[in-house]
């Protein structure tokens, strides 16, 4: 075996769940050492343990449908459309009305919000194009920023 062989090989061993990777890196071992120790590594974590990932299932999902997977409705998601700006949002009006700071209200309400509210909009037409129909069902059920409200 040679090196040239080493994309077809990790290509097959990403196919197999980890214990089929263990067994061909094993055979591998025996007929070519070098080239095995390079297949593991390349299919190794940061940590040099075999890969965790499941990647025949990743690829089995990449390959059944070329349409991305609907939007999430679980946790947060199943309120907003845009948890983290909300979240933001009652951060930064929280801090303002800790100190008291009336001004600091003003700002968040004329100044912070408006911005996430247009920074998520500009998002949302990414995701438009991204989920299509999905997508749509899931803006008509779900608020873009703040439950119940917008």
């Amino acid at each position: 075996m040679s090196d040239e062989r080493l994309p077809e090989l990790f290509e097959e061993a990403s196919a197999l769940h980890p214990d089929g990777r263990r067994q061909l890196l094993d055979r591998l071992r025996r007929e070519s050492p070098a080239l095995a120790d390079e297949l593991a590594r390349l299919l190794a974590n940061p940590e040099g343990e075999p890969s965790p990932i499941d990647v025949p299932a990743i690829a089995r999902h990449l390959q059944a449908s070329d349409e991305p997977p609907p939007p999430e409705r679980v946790g947060p998601y199943r309120l907003v459309r845009h948890p983290i700006y909300f979240g933001l949002l009652l951060f930064t009006l929280g801090e303002a009305f800790s100190f008291g700071s009336w001004p600091a209200v003003m700002i968040v309400l004329s100044g912070i919000a408006p911005t996430f509210a247009w920074r998520a909009r500009a998002e949302e037409k990414l995701l438009s194009r991204t989920f299509g129909d999905g997508y749509a069902a899931y803006r008509r059920r779900t608020r873009m920023i703040v439950p119940y409200l917008c």
